[in-house]
C-alpha cells in the first residue's frame, strides 16, 4: 500500500526483477481506505513502512531525506497516527497467526508494545524488535492472535 503511484511502481519493477511479482499485492492508497480495495483478502503478511515521524522533528531531517514528500514520513504529533490505523486494520486484514512488520522511529518500539499490551481488543501480540544497521531498535514484529 503506498498513496504515491511512483512507490507503487518501484516496488512492481523491482518485485519482476526479483521474480517476486505474482507473490504480491500492491494498492495505490492510504492505509485508512485499504479495505475498499482489498474485497475482503486476508493476508499471512502485512510489511509497512508507514510514516513514523513525530511531526516535531520533520524540522531537524538530515539533508538527504530534504527531497522526500513530507507526508511519506510526517507521522503526527508523536509519529504513529498512521501506526495506529494499520493495528485497528489488523483484526479485518491480517490472517490469525499472520505478522505485521513495521519500520518505526528508534524511540517507538516500547511504546508499540506499551500500547499493544493496554489494547487487547485489537488482537494483536507483541513478538520483538529488531534493529536496523546502525544498532538503533527500528523494526517491530507483531502477530494476530
Amino acid at each position: 500500500v503506498a498513496i504515491s503511484q511512483s512507490a507503487i511502481d518501484l516496488t512492481r519493477h523491482n518485485a519482476r526483477r526479483l521474480s517476486l511479482e505474482e507473490r504480491l499485492s500492491l494498492v495505490n492508497c492510504s492505509a485508512a481506505s485499504l479495505p475498499d480495495h482489498v474485497s475482503g483478502k486476508r493476508f499471512d503478511i502485512i510489511v509497512s513502512n508507514p510514516p513514523y515521524i513525530p511531526s516535531a522533528d520533520m524540522l531537524a531531517l538530515a539533508k538527504e531525506l530534504e527531497f522526500e514528500d513530507s507526508g511519506a514520513l510526517d507521522g503526527g504529533q508523536d509519529g504513529l497516527d498512521v501506526v495506529r490505523d494499520i493495528f485497528s486494520l489488523c483484526a479485518m486484514l491480517l490472517k490469525a497467526g499472520g505478522s505485521l512488520w513495521l519500520e518505526v522511529d528508534h524511540r517507538h518500539p516500547p511504546v508499540i508494545e506499551e500500547y499493544i499490551a493496554q489494547h487487547p481488543g485489537l488482537g494483536l501480540d507483541w513478538v520483538a524488535q529488531h534493529a536496523d544497521l546502525q544498532g538503533k531498535p527500528r523494526f517491530c514484529h507483531l502477530r494476530r492472535l
